[in-house]
């Protein structure tokens, strides 16, 4: 996930304040569970293992330490309801790890769900256990992204998404490089900046070092490291070359990351 590194807020006039913040992204992703509908002998029934299903949801989440933040009702009933009423009533949020008992979890999902939106002549007690459910996820791990979530609970990949974290690391393993795991598959960039998250996490440097110019030279000019390797370092996104980037030409002058040339990639005129 992107993060700036240390930052100052400035006056209108530009200067700067001596105070020190942070951005950074969380991603939050919205899991939709369907209704269970008819019986399991009818031919027109729909999600009939509903239980089975969001346990194993559970479990598979549990697995990679999501956080539920909220879990919510979504029927076309309970969206007449305000927010707030729509809301499970359970202990946000969860913290999930592998030793959470999903079955127990799940349980307690289930019976939640019965007052909210109920009809009013069910029976007291009683109520739908088996609704459309939204449950809004996050996590800490840099590298669980879009498409390894959609994997982890489905056991399929987007179109986009080449070859899984496993095979990039498998053949990381092997003495493959980044750059031949890119060239691989067509030379797409997405595959290559997992084979850099996982190359960071073999060598055991995965958003190991502060975001400093210092380390940021360090990296460059000690051990020629190209931006996209610095940033996996520093921010555990490859992405972030802007910022090390930044951080580099604080250190070392304006302009000055853009004439720094590590004998990889395109060379401009001005680089050193």
């Amino acid at each position: 996930m992107p993060t700036s590194g240390p930052l100052h807020p400035r006056r209108g006039d530009g200067s700067e304040i001596d105070a020190t913040f942070e951005i950074s992204t969380v991603p939050v992703i919205d899991v939709v569970y369907h209704h269970k509908a008819g019986g399991r002998d009818d031919p027109r029934a729909v999600n009939a293992d509903y239980h089975e299903g969001l346990e194993l949801i559970l479990a598979k989440l549990s697995s990679v330490n999501a956080r539920i933040l909220g879990i919510s009702v979504d029927s076309s009933v309970a969206r007449e309801l305000d927010p707030v009423d729509r809301e499970l009533r359970l202990d946000f949020p969860i913290e999930l790890s592998p030793a959470t008992n999903a079955r127990g979890l799940r349980l307690q999902i289930t019976r939640a769900q019965k007052p909210v939106a109920r009809r009013a002549d069910a029976k007291p007690g009683g109520g739908n256990d088996q609704k459309r459910i939204r449950i809004t996820l996050t996590w800490d791990d840099h590298s669980l992204t879009y498409d390894r979530l959609l994997e982890l609970l489905s056991g399929a990949r987007s179109e986009a998404a080449g070859p899984s974290r496993e095979v990039i690391r498998t053949l990381l393993l092997d003495g493959t490089t980044a750059d031949q795991i890119a060239a691989r598959y067509g030379r797409r960039r997405g595959p290559w900046l997992v084979a850099l998250e996982e190359e960071a996490k073999l060598d055991r440097e995965f958003d190991a070092f502060a975001p400093t110019p210092e380390n940021v030279v360090a990296l460059r000019e000690g051990r020629l490291l190209r931006w996209e390797r610095i940033a996996v370092r520093v921010t555990g996104d490859p992405r972030s070359t802007l910022l090390v980037r930044r951080l580099y030409d604080e250190a070392k002058g304006q302009g000055a990351s853009r004439r720094s040339y590590t004998g990889r990639g395109r060379r401009f005129e001005d680089m050193n």
